[in-house]
Parts: C-alpha cells; structure tokens; sequence
C-alpha cells in the first residue's frame, strides 16, 4: 500500500437524472475520502461522470487520463467506490487499467481488495464481467419491455417535436407546438410549402418554437424526418424492432391520407431550394412550364446595377434551348391576370354555374353509399389476402421468401389504414352546400379580382379551380392558351362541354378535391 501518495478520486453514476434525484455521486465520493483518510492518501482531485459505463466516451475518465499522464512521475492511486464505477465492460476496464498501469497509477477500493495476482486478477475480471452482464440484461429487459409498449400502440421512445410525454403508462399527447407541426406538415402536404427546407424555415420562424427550444435551429434532416413519421398522423412503424405499422393511442395531428401525401412528394420531389425567396414571391413557379421542354420554370430575384431587385422566371433545362433566359416576372403575371380578367364570368352567369355545382353536389352524396360498399369491400379482400400471407410465412423455411412476404403484409396494412380512414370520414357529419362551397363559389365567380387583393393562399386556390392542366409559356407570344376546368369551360359558353361525359367526369373530381381540401385562407 502505498501510505501518502496522491490520490484521485473517480466517482460515475449512468444518467444526469440520477445525478438531479439522488446522492449516488456525493455517496461515492464521501466513501472514497474515509477510505483515503485511513491510508494517508492525500486527495488532490476528484472527476466524476454522469453516463453509462458502457462506454470510455466520458468526459471525466478524460479528465482523469490526462491528470494520470500528468503525474506519472509521482505515486499516485486512483479511488473508486467499485469496479463498475470504472467501466461496466471488460474491454473497456482492461484498456483503462493498462493505460493507468503504464503510467504507474494503481487502483484501490473500499470495496474492493485489487491483488497483482493470477487470482486477484481473475476475481477483478469476474466483477467486471457481472458489472457488463447486469448492464446488458438490463437494457435488453427494457427494451422488451418498450417493443411490448410500442406493440400494443404506445409510444415510449423519445417524444417528437408537437407532443410531450404524459406521464408513465400514458400515451404522449400534443404540446404547445403541435398547432405549428400541423401546420406545417398540412402546408407541405398540400403545395403552400414547395420543400422540406421551406417548412423548416417556417416553423424555425414562429415564436413558440424560438422560446421552447434550445436551439432556434432545425436542421434539414430532422424536418425531413418530421414528415417522413407516421406518428404525427397516429400511427407507430419501428421496424428497427420490428414492429410493423398499427394505430397508435395517441392523438394524431394530421390524417393518415395526408401522410401519404407528404410521402408522394418526398419521394418525387427531393430536392432542396435554398434561396432567400419564398413561395410567396412566386405563385407561378412550377405551375407554369417551358413551352420549349415542357418543364416548370424556377425562380428568383435579380439585382440590377442600381441596386434595385427584380422577379423573374427561368427555365433551367439544360437541354433546352432556352435554358437560363430571364423572363420578367411581373410581366409574366400581367399576362395572367389579363386572362383571369377574360375568365371572369358576369353575375348573372355565375348563379347558373352555382345550380349545376348544387346538382354535382347532390350526386355526389347520392354516390356516397356506393363509395362505403366499395371500400368495405376492399378491406375485407385486403384483410384476407394478409392471412393467407400469414399462412404462406408459417409453411415456408426459406427466409428470403418470408421476408418477401413480411413486405406484402406490410403493404396490406397500410392499404387497410387508408380504406378505414377514407371509410371513417365518409361517416362524419358534412357540412351544408352553401358552407362548403361558398369560397370556391368565390373563386370561381370573380378569379381575377382574388389575385389581385388577396393572399398567396388564395392565389394558389385560384390556380387549381380554373386551370385543368399547368399554364405553358412561349418566350415569342407568352401564354399559351389555358386549359381550364369543365365550370369555366360552361362559364365561357362551350356547349359541347355540357354533354361530354368524361368533362362531367372530370369536374366531379374536381370538386371532390376542392371539397376535400376545405381549409380556406
């Protein structure tokens, strides 16, 4: 034993709550300093830790390595309340020992009696190896304990961003920024936000999110994450544990249909715009295409040699021969309003048009029982063909064709998901004509007057209920003539479109997406 050497004092305990609601490091380290004091060791430091022994990332046993390289000239001892302070992995305790070792640092332990011998050394490694098989027991105890939780359709991993834990036992609930995760997650699914990077700014923009979060900053990929999770539409999908998508218990933000849309435009629409301009200062970017590729134009700001900055559009078709030609963006949207202002029907013709939609209304809820049959019908051929999948994954023994078959049930279930949400809102009350329609009624009575003094939004809305197809723009003639919806088609006198079946057809849908999307400006 070595009586008057320096002595450092290492105390660890897993977790910073433990550190907040306990004494476990003032334990230690009170227990360190009696046994010091009984050998004449002389405490001139003390490092401390609050993570896992699992690993050797910490930044007190860094601490304490570099005091050892330090003082090897010295006799210097290392206390510890008992071996699994130092590390609860063999490994990891041996490399810790031999870097204290070659520096001539010793342990010692209240607890402990460390002997350079074949058996102390063999008991030294038994305590560290039950040290290392408690720790791992007991983390694959909690995680059977979570997969069982996250199985039966509670979430007991980290809460995300718009809902907080509720308590043990309880499922999460929304907190005071799930209006803004809506939001945003309702804005991309829908257009108003043309990238993952445009709703990040959003959110990073709305003052609850500045004052609840530490840092005012989210990054791409964690706002991509945020769209990409089933959660926020109410239901779990882990298949890190393999646990397969099954409605949760909490409460969702947005509708499964609505995930799916996020979906669709993720994966067709992946890149990110980075610029300074917003949608806002470009209504037409991507509505309107290059009459030479038929591609979207972009756009962005340009600055002249006043200083002053300018709207324009582009196309950026490298294989256009017009690739990167400006075109004047107020110019561009002059010309459209000279359009909407040709489309503006008189009143007396939009009360007209007001009867046919009644009537395509009321056909369409005469339709809504068939729709019922027809998804119950679909469930139930979804919900047979995952049993025979189920049946097929016992009698197989090859894994390849297991796994196969684990996806084509997956794919059912999310199938199912959609009949049953699509099924459920076909049973919720709806609204009255006149509530549903009286801000298409709007759009359609007076296109013109909206995009001059209205909103964004609204000029978005204005865009879907008139024109049927994208507007093409000639660099010599500028646009082209629009393709519009079947109810303007009426409006402007089109007489053949009134018999025509598939324009019927076509305004049906129309107004089923106009109705469906009801959350006006």
């Amino acid at each position: 034993m070595r009586t008057g050497s320096k002595a450092a004092i290492y105390a660890r305990v897993s977790t910073k709550r433990q550190v907040q609601q306990g004494n476990g490091l003032n334990s230690q380290i009170s227990s360190c300093r009696e046994y010091c004091r009984q050998n004449d060791f002389e405490v001139v430091e003390t490092f401390t830790d609050d993570s896992t022994g699992g690993s050797d990332n910490r930044e007190g046993l860094k601490d304490l390595k570099n005091w050892i390289k330090e003082n090897r000239k010295d006799s210097i001892v290392i206390v510890v309340d008992a071996i699994s302070r130092v590390a609860r992995d063999v490994a990891i305790y041996q490399n810790i020992k031999r870097y204290a070792t070659d520096h001539g640092a010793i342990f010692r332990s209240p607890t402990f009696t460390f002997e350079d011998s074949p058996a102390g050394r063999f008991m030294e490694t038994i305590h560290v190896g039950m040290g290392q098989f408690e720790r791992e027991d007991n983390a694959a105890r909690v995680k059977r304990c979570q997969k069982a939780r996250l199985s039966d359709g509670y979430w007991c991993l980290a809460a995300p961003i718009g809902y907080r834990s509720a308590g043990k036992g309880k499922p999460i609930e929304p907190d005071d920024l799930s209006g803004i995760v809506r939001e945003a997650l309702e804005g991309f699914a829908s257009g108003r936000f043309e990238t993952a990077a445009s709703a990040k700014r959003f959110v990073e923009a709305q003052p609850e999110f500045i004052a609840t979060r530490k840092s005012p900053v989210l990054g791409n990929g964690r706002m991509e994450g945020m769209l990409r999770n089933p959660l926020y539409a109410g239901y779990i999908d882990y298949p890190k544990w393999s646990i397969s998508l099954r409605k949760g218990k909490h409460k969702p933000l947005i509708s499964y249909q609505t995930f799916q849309l996020i979906q669709e435009r993720l994966d067709g629409n992946s890149r990110v715009h980075s610029g300074k301009e917003t949608s806002e200062d470009f209504p037409l970017r991507g509505f309107v295409l290059c009459d030479d590729c038929g591609r979207p134009l972009t756009a962005g700001w340009s600055r002249s040699k006043s200083g002053k900055m300018y709207p324009y559009y582009r196309c950026f078709n490298k294989r256009c021969d017009r690739q990167g030609k400006s075109i004047n963006g107020d110019k561009l949207e002059a010309h459209l309003v000279s359009l909407l202002s040709e489309l503006q029907p008189h009143e007396t013709v939009a009360k007209v048009m007001k009867r046919m939609l009644r009537d395509l209304w009321e056909h369409n809820q005469a339709a809504t029982l068939d729709r019922r049959r027809d998804l119950e019908r679909q469930i139930k051929l979804l919900q047979q063909e995952q049993e025979k999948l189920l049946d097929r994954i016992v009698e197989t023994e090859n894994d390849s064709v297991a796994s196969a078959y684990e996806k084509r049930i997956a794919q059912c279930q999310k199938k199912q998901v959609i009949c049953k949400e699509k099924l459920s809102d076909l049973g919720k009350s709806i609204s009255g004509f006149d509530e549903m329609f009286e801000h298409t009624l709007k759009v359609i009575s007076t296109p013109c007057d909206i995009w001059k003094k209205e909103s964004y939004e609204w000029r978005i809305a204005v865009l879907k209920v008139v024109f049927s197809e994208r507007l093409r723009y000639c660099h010599k003639s500028g646009l082209r003539t629009p393709e519009t919806t079947f109810p303007f088609k009426v409006l402007r006198g089109e007489e053949t479109a009134k018999d025509n079946l598939a324009e019927a057809v076509s305004a049906h849908l129309v107004l089923r997406k106009i109705s469906k999307h009801r959350k006006w400006p």
